[in-house]
């Protein structure tokens, strides 16, 4: 899994216009990563759940 998002406050003028950002999602990393890992461990753990339930049926 990953988690990518680009804001035009942390990237590279050019990159940001080349990958058309047009508009600041966001403008600090460590809110952003701890949400992202948030995000991540929440679906990783869904998905366990899902198969242990698919291996019982």
């Amino acid at each position: 899994m990953v988690f990518e998002s680009f804001s035009t406050a942390i990237v590279d003028e050019g990159l940001s216009l080349a990958c058309a950002i047009w508009r600041d999602t966001w403008t600090e990393n460590d809110p952003l990563a701890a949400h992202a890992k948030q995000f991540i461990e929440m679906k990783w753990a869904e998905a366990e759940r899902r198969r242990a339930t698919n291996i019982r049926a």
